[in-house]
């Protein structure tokens, strides 16, 4: 697994006693054909509802799983560790493909972080999802739409699965033998993620200006 990290910096940050946060237990369990999770009421329904069809489009033609939450603030926890325990409690992706993703964000923390299991993490995919993050996920956080950054960042994710090499085997014997939709069971990822920091909260829809690096492998 490889890891991407990109920081962006506010000029001022005062706070006093830092917000406990969430544990990873805490956060609420997937409903049955949801695939969304956002504890803060930052997202609208619609953006809920389409981070949902997405996840069902990939469970309904065997290509993986895809899931996106979104909570307060990570407490102590550093959000990409939090991120990554998530992804791994809950076992997503399929036993035997490892096809899973997670866009995971945490408003006060101003952090996103992208998730990838083993199956869909080549070299390919990981430039992709480094691309997700600097041209979509990142922009919109700065125009102050956490709903496009969502958005942007669930549909690239399901294209990335899509057409990831795991689901675009190279004959047809590979695509037979590829899914096998009697396994279940969790998958496991070790540490593989994308993420943008800042200081400071979140401001609604609308009202946020802030420079962002983004890109890169590393710590910038």
């Amino acid at each position: 697994m490889r890891t991407w990290m990109c920081w962006v910096f506010l000029a001022c940050w005062a706070l006093g006693v830092p917000a406990l946060g969430v544990t990873v237990k805490e956060v609420p369990r997937l409903a049955a054909n949801a695939w969304s999770v956002d504890t803060t009421r930052t997202l609208s329904p619609q953006t809920l509802a389409e981070v949902d069809q997405l996840g069902n489009a990939l469970v309904r033609d065997g290509q993986g799983q895809l899931a996106v939450v979104v909570v307060d603030t990570t407490g102590r926890q550093p959000p990409r560790a939090f991120a990554l325990e998530l992804f791994n409690r809950w076992g997503l992706g399929t036993a035997g493909r490892d096809d899973g993703a997670l866009l995971f964000i945490a408003i006060e923390d101003r952090a996103a972080e992208i998730i990838l299991g083993d199956g869909v993490d080549g070299p390919n995919e990981q430039a992709r999802s480094d691309a997700i993050m600097a041209n979509d996920v990142v922009p919109a956080f700065k125009r102050g739409s956490p709903n496009d950054a969502v958005l942007g960042g669930a549909r690239g994710l399901h294209q990335l699965i899509v057409t990831s090499e795991l689901n675009q085997p190279r004959d047809a014997q590979e695509a037979a033998s590829a899914w096998d939709p009697s396994l279940e069971g969790a998958a496991w990822s070790e540490d593989s993620a994308v993420t943008l920091v800042s200081e400071g909260p979140i401001e609604p829809e609308g009202d946020l200006n802030v420079p962002a690096l983004a890109g890169g492998v590393g710590l910038v």
